[in-house]
């Protein structure tokens, strides 16, 4: 990305990303997603986070990622777009790159990082597909689909694939025995380096689930909370089995251009 260019990070979140990577590449970004409550906590947090000068390339819409134009933007008025763990929340990605294939100038660029199911992955084995299913239940996942179906998508929808690989493989190649898996964090039974690593680990995430039991039942707290706590639980456990037998990834990434 370059200064000035027109961007958009789709299924923004709350923005995270999108401010460090408008820090690094000055470019004006418009970030989009479908939650109003997420375009407010993102503007709360431009405001203590961001100078005055940097808040003046970010822009947050709300808006569905599908049907970017005209409802969002206008047509080919975009240098690049990217999702970062956002895309993988509609199976059919041919809707998701369409929608930004017309948003995008001829030449422009997607990136897309991608949760998929490897080719280590069997359907016919029933431990595979439990974990499968474990992982799009509690991350609200309509269906996770295999490494081809997003490279598919995307020829399919005016894209020219210019690079694509596993980050995973790529860090183990790169780092050897010192590289961290994914999912360390979450696979420890318990950890007290910090608040975060603490919050991810076996012992973190059952005291949290506790905590949420008892205020709930306290009335403290909505009920629906720990029942929200124990989805998010129940992928973590299956993210970690997935991350462990190699049959899935969260950092599966493609890097495309618009014909």
């Amino acid at each position: 990305l370059k200064p000035g260019e027109k961007v958009a990070d789709l299924g923004m979140g709350v923005g995270g990303p999108l401010r460090s990577i408008q820090r690094f590449s000055n470019a004006d970004i418009t970030g989009v997603t479908i939650n109003d409550y997420q375009v407010r906590r993102a503007k709360k947090f431009t405001k203590s986070e961001c100078s005055s000068q940097m808040a003046k390339h970010i822009d947050y819409r709300q808006g569905d990622f599908t049907k970017l134009v005209p409802d969002v933007f206008a047509p080919e008025s975009l240098d690049a777009v990217y999702y970062i763990e956002s895309s993988c929340h509609i199976a059919n990605r041919t809707e998701v790159f369409q929608a930004s294939a017309k948003a995008l100038k001829k030449g422009g660029r997607l990136f897309s990082y991608e949760w998929v199911m490897t080719d280590r992955f069997d359907p016919k084995n029933s431990e595979h597909v439990a974990i499968k299913k474990g992982i799009e239940l509690g991350d609200g996942i309509e269906e996770l689909v295999g490494i081809q179906a997003p490279l598919e998508s995307l020829k399919q929808s005016g894209f020219r694939i210019l690079e694509h690989g596993d980050l995973v493989d790529l860090a183990e190649e790169w780092y050897g025995d010192h590289n961290v898996p994914w999912y360390y964090d979450m696979a420890q039974k318990y950890s007290f380096s910090s608040f975060r690593t603490f919050a991810l680990s076996d012992f973190g995430q059952r005291t949290l689930g506790t905590f949420l039991w008892l205020t709930g039942q306290a009335g403290v707290v909505p009920e629906e909370a720990s029942k929200t706590e124990q989805m998010l639980r129940h992928a973590s456990i299956n993210l970690v089995k997935g991350g462990e037998l190699k049959i899935f990834t969260p950092m599966y990434y493609v890097l495309a251009e618009k014909i």
